[in-house]
């Protein structure tokens, strides 16, 4: 009997070997290259500039490009501005129903609903700053921090 079992389980080693075996060659758990990061199709731009100083103070244009390179529709484009402190936002120029901003204090957080395949939209930004004599940078970043744009506008 102690033959018969020996054999026994001898037999079920191998063939739990076999299974395990092409389980591990047919999906394998680790893989052997980490898998390519892809390039969004999305182009983020932004520009400033100034207007010539009012006794108000000097007016300061943003505006914040995007453009889908891609051959699909990008959808919820989410986009954060934190607007410097030296400056304070009068307005902005968007399309609505396929843009959303939320304003909270100096951070401005964008939502373009879609973008169509080769299209692009703006958003215009409209400020107003009392300084002079120095330089004002502006960024804007997609929410996942992986593309971001920076445009500088120098006070006379």
């Amino acid at each position: 009997m102690s033959i018969q079992r020996s054999l026994f389980f001898r037999l079920l080693i191998v063939l739990c070997l076999g299974v395990l075996a092409a389980v591990t060659a047919a999906a394998p758990l680790i893989p052997s290259e980490p898998p390519a990061a892809t390039e969004s199709p999305l182009e983020l731009n932004l520009t400033g500039k100034a207007s010539v100083p009012q006794l108000d103070g000097t007016r300061l244009e943003w505006t914040i490009t995007l453009r889908n390179a891609g051959s699909a529709a990008l959808e919820n484009i989410l986009l954060v501005d934190t607007l410097p402190n030296t400056i304070q936002l009068n307005r902005m120029d968007f399309q609505r129903g396929q843009t959303r901003i939320v304003v909270d204090g100096q951070t401005l957080t964008m939502t373009v609903q879609r973008l169509e395949a080769g299209a692009t939209t703006r958003i215009t930004l409209y400020t107003n700053t009392g300084y002079r004599g120095r330089t004002i940078t502006n960024s804007v970043c997609t929410q996942d921090g992986r593309q971001c744009a920076s445009a500088d506008i120098i006070l006379r």
